[in-house]
């Protein structure tokens, strides 16, 4: 069925794990039932969501290593009936539970624009996603996924065991998440394609022998950042883009990016609204039949026919009427000699007028006057930014997106003069 690390998990195996579920009581609920599961083995998890998908009951993944209390008001906010936290013989039951009329996943949305939205999915569209995944993206058909991120979100549950699974596949599920390891299980695979952040893809290359090529990698979930691109795509003989969001899964997937803002062609089962040219994006609308998911993206079109991202709407920054969309200025930021990461969030004056902030990394290599200059030299005016500072490190999210809300509340750190 599937690999964690390096132990193979059988039918077998998922059938003493439903056994153990069953002593303990969770699955005694019919069709409809709704289940929180908060646990540290990923193995558990995705027998408790296999069996849930075939019995038609509703499951609820969380994040692993969530205290109980959180997990407990995480599980009553998704209407679960109960929560299993840490093993199959914890069992909580809930009050105020939600009888679904038939079984889905249930997930919650980022956050990055606002408090988590409860999301609910049938896994009748899960198998339409599913279908529509391996139909559109071919060129992995001979290839072995190895899931190195959460499997309690769309890209690594849906994208990359459930799909493997239906084709026959034994994806391997990566839980030990230091690149030396990831290495070696990239090595020992025939063909791999490796589903992770692009933080992670970005570490594994680095080290990843010189004189040999990654495979394959594949990246979701947010902008990547030009020199990363360009890097992955002289280190790995295949670089996949894909693009989704909680409502819909995944949207579509590019099997040869041409660059970042590249997220190619929509599953089968989608219709899709966006702009007609780069100089007018609009929001990316997606039409799954009767059912309209906008997705408070801005993206467009191409003469190719290919879905082009350019920004989330809620980070796109208006200066004095002019939009400044913030990876077109990280780009150029880190075209610079030293920079190592960067990011550019909008904040507001006290007379409410929209600026421009960056942070970046550099070791202390670059001063913010050097930056500075270079905005007057690289940058049109509205997209200079009006703060520069320098920090220790970009925080970002589980997933690897950047919480550019977050950083707009933030107490300004060591801000240039």
């Amino acid at each position: 069925m599937f690999h964690v690390d390096d132990e193979s998990f059988t039918a077998a195996w998922l059938a003493q794990a439903e056994s153990a579920f069953h002593s303990s009581g969770v699955l005694a609920g019919g069709p409809g039932t709704r289940l929180a599961a908060c646990l540290d083995d990923p193995a558990l998890l995705l027998s408790l969501c296999l069996h849930c998908k075939r019995e038609g009951k509703s499951f609820f993944p969380l994040p692993p290593g969530s205290p109980f209390e959180a997990a407990v008001r995480q599980a009553k906010r998704g209407g679960c009936h109960a929560l299993i936290h840490k093993s199959s013989d914890s069992v909580t039951p809930l009050t105020g539970a939600v009888q679904d009329a038939e079984g889905c996943l249930i997930q919650t949305s980022s956050g990055t624009t606002g408090e988590p939205k409860v999301i609910t999915r049938s896994w009748a569209s899960i198998d339409r996603e599913i279908a529509g995944y391996t139909k559109a993206f071919a060129a992995s058909a001979d290839m072995t996924p190895l899931i190195a991120c959460p499997v309690n979100h769309s890209y690594g549950l849906i994208s990359g065991v459930l799909s493997a699974i239906e084709q026959g596949k034994r994806p391997i599920v990566i839980h030990n998440l230091n690149p030396k390891y990831i290495i070696r299980k990239m090595m020992e695979t025939e063909r791999p394609l490796l589903y992770a952040s692009p933080v992670l893809i970005h570490t594994v290359s680095l080290l990843y022998p010189r004189d040999r090529k990654l495979h394959a990698v594949m990246t979701s979930g947010t902008n990547m950042r030009l020199p990363l691109f360009e890097h992955l795509k002289e280190r790995a003989t295949f670089v996949f883009q894909q693009y989704g969001c909680s409502e819909a899964g995944c949207i579509s997937v590019s099997e040869n990016p041409s660059d970042p803002s590249d997220i190619g062609v929509a599953l089968p089962h989608f219709r899709i609204g966006a702009g007609d040219s780069e100089h007018n994006p609009v929001e990316i609308v997606v039409h799954d039949g009767a059912e309209t998911i906008r997705t408070r993206d801005l993206g467009y079109i191409s003469s190719s026919g290919s879905l082009r991202l350019v920004s989330r709407i809620d980070d796109m920054i208006n200066v004095a009427g002019v939009n400044v969309y913030p990876v077109e200025v990280e780009n150029v930021i880190l075209e610079y000699q030293g920079i190592e990461d960067a990011v550019v969030f909008k904040r507001e004056n006290a007379l409410g007028h929209t600026q421009v902030w960056l942070r970046y990394v550099s070791g202390g290599k670059v001063t913010p006057e050097q930056l500075r200059q270079w905005c007057s030299t690289e940058l049109t005016p509205h997209q200079r930014p009006f703060r520069i500072e320098e920090v220790d490190a970009i925080k970002r999210m589980a997933n690897g997106k950047i919480n550019r809300r977050a950083l707009a509340q933030e107490e300004p750190e060591k801000v240039s003069p």
